[in-house]
């Protein structure tokens, strides 16, 4: 807990010691996968001094293994993992052929705009954390930035065909599982049938709607990382490296071109969850790089 609230002071350190006429978004939170120490090893910015690396704890409270690591970094603290509660939808988003937000309105009896991206398991989120003899608050990460003035939007999605999962989202909500700004919708894959799952991020479209963000703060999800851990276990060996391989060039050819594109922004890159694999041997240490000129 205390290592989250450090990196949650380390991003308003940053963003109030920018630029005074800073480019937005001046903070860029991306969320990588089961990030491995093979796919760092990988990373352009290692040559050029301008990656730094370091670990950070997601031990979960208890719950769903994957969603309480992601909610753990948006809750500040070990949280409780609910099933679904990456099923973050905008409010003119379908569910069950019902608009998200009126599902939302009924469920919370507050209403949302079509634009927001909003978590129709709030209350069950909410209800979990009550479980904890610690604080623990929901959306802790968002409320704090948000209080300081400071604008946090999600970007890019998981989503399977069978699955919805925008994992940005649900770091970037805050206390009412809303988030204000972002794009988490669909259009944000191409189809690809050489990719896990038959989908692909589109990189260039995901990084245009992060440039273009008029947020102080964007979390980013990559996609491909999550949808290639869910089908690892069915490859055989080689075409597993090779689509890690591959999979680990394109999200660092995005972030590349991130940076290439937002030169004073500070690019964090977050592996919440580390494997089912370590996660069920009680090793929740996962990587947090700093990338950018300096960094190393």
């Amino acid at each position: 807990m205390k290592l989250l609230r450090v990196c949650l002071a380390l991003l308003v350190l940053l963003l109030i010691t920018g630029p005074v006429f800073a480019q937005s978004p001046q903070i860029i939170m991306v969320l990588w996968h089961d990030l491995q120490w093979s796919d760092i090893l990988t990373s352009p910015f290692i040559d050029n001094n301008q990656l730094a690396v370091g670990l950070m704890n997601t031990r979960i409270g208890g719950g769903a293994l994957i969603p309480g690591a992601y909610l753990t970094i948006s809750s500040g603290a070990r949280a409780y993992g609910v099933v679904g509660a990456q099923r973050m939808l905008h409010g003119s988003e379908l569910s069950q052929g019902i608009e998200a937000k009126e599902i939302y309105q009924l469920r919370t009896g507050s209403f949302v705009s079509e634009h927001k991206i909003i978590n129709l398991e709030i209350a069950g989120l909410l209800q979990a954390a009550t479980q904890a003899r610690y604080p623990l608050k929901v959306g802790y990460l968002a409320e704090k930035l948000i209080a300081a003035g400071f604008k946090i939007g999600a970007y890019g999605n998981s989503d399977l065909r069978d699955e919805i999962a925008r994992w940005a989202a649900l770091v970037a909500m805050d206390a009412a599982g809303q988030v204000a700004y972002g794009n988490v919708s669909p259009e944000l894959l191409l189809e690809d049938l050489s990719y896990p799952g038959g989908k692909k991020t589109n990189y260039a479209l995901l990084l245009e709607e992060v440039v273009n963000s008029e947020v102080d703060v964007a979390v980013v999800d990559i996609g491909d990382p999550y949808r290639f851990s869910l089908q690892q276990r069915l490859f055989l060996s080689e075409q597993e490296e090779q689509l890690r391989r591959k999979i680990a060039a394109d999200c660092w050819q995005f972030i590349r071109n991130l940076q290439a594109s937002l030169p004073e922004s500070k690019i964090l890159v977050l592996s919440p969850f580390s494997g089912d694999q370590r996660a069920k041997d009680g090793q929740w240490m996962a990587p947090l790089l700093m990338v950018g000129q300096g960094a190393g």
